[in-house]
């Protein structure tokens, strides 16, 4: 365990504190005086299932101790096919995977946790891309983790059906609002809100790798999943078992319904997709 200490050097913030995510005296510690607290700690694939819930216990923890609100990134993995196309905040969670059955027992209790007195914000989005990622569907799986040279771009699903995307400055942009709305502005009333982001649903889903070659001034080819390999490979590595297990959510069309989030917070920021991809690749991809 690590005790929380202030961290030497400039930053943004008034001061930085290391303290251990599974810790919870140590974060009830560093969030002493917080109005809002953002449990933003997510472990690698294969260790959710040991330290996802415990983590978030410990966010819970923490916020109750300080008064504070508590806001959490949701994401889509709660929901099977029978949610529907539409993912509305009241859509039934009957995920068929492991990882999103720990994404509902995470949400069931950020609910158990609201109806003793806590307040929770459920930011729920889609899968993302953006300038500074350090893992996601975009970058490791259609870039094929962002080297050069890129002699093909990699799709996971069928390029027909649509599919979701939201730009992270986008959705960073959206949450500072929604905070500020929450805690400045004490616009929320008391309880459980989750919210949808929709950012931009690309129907068909291909359009991405034609938007992609444009900016990088390619006409570079589309091979599909090798889902076939993955499976082999899947006893064998851990991380692979945990992407393959995410197949179906490429399989059927999935957007959020962002309309009560934007009667809350207005006009949602959404970046021209052609721009917002054409950021992302000068970003991520080393110059030749």
């Amino acid at each position: 365990m690590r005790d929380p200490k202030t961290l030497p050097g400039d930053h943004p913030y008034d001061r930085v504190i290391m303290a251990d995510a599974l810790n919870k005296a140590a974060l009830a510690e560093a969030a002493s005086g917080a109005k809002l607290v953002i449990h933003a700690a997510n472990p690698p694939y294969a260790r959710w299932k040991y330290e996802a819930v415990p983590m978030l216990e410990a966010a819970i923890a923490a916020a109750q101790s300080a008064s504070a609100t508590l806001m959490f990134p949701g994401n889509i993995y709660n929901f099977g096919a029978d949610a529907g196309e539409m993912l509305r905040e009241t859509a039934p969670q009957n995920p068929p995977s492991r990882k999103g059955a720990i994404r509902k027992v995470m949400e069931d209790g950020l609910k158990a946790a609201s109806r003793e007195g806590l307040n929770v914000i459920v930011l729920r989005a889609p899968d993302f891309f953006g300038p500074r990622q350090s893992g996601s569907w975009f970058r490791d799986a259609i870039l094929g983790g962002a080297k050069r040279p890129l002699k093909a771009l990699a799709y996971p699903g069928d390029p027909a059906v649509g599919h979701s995307w939201v730009y992270l400055p986008d959705l960073g942009e959206t949450a500072a609002r929604l905070a500020n709305a929450a805690i400045a502005e004490a616009r929320l009333p008391q309880g459980f809100h989750a919210y949808g982001v929709p950012g931009h649903f690309i129907e068909p889903g291909g359009r991405l790798l034609d938007l992609m070659n444009a900016a990088l001034g390619t006409s570079l080819p589309v091979k599909p999943m090798p889902w076939s390999l993955m499976r082999l490979i899947s006893p064998f590595s851990p991380m692979v078992r945990e992407l393959f297990e995410m197949r179906y959510l490429w399989n059927v069309p999935h957007r959020l319904d962002g309309a009560t989030l934007q009667a809350l917070i207005g006009p949602l920021p959404q970046t021209p997709l052609a721009e917002a991809v054409r950021a992302t690749l000068s970003a991520i991809l080393p110059r030749r």
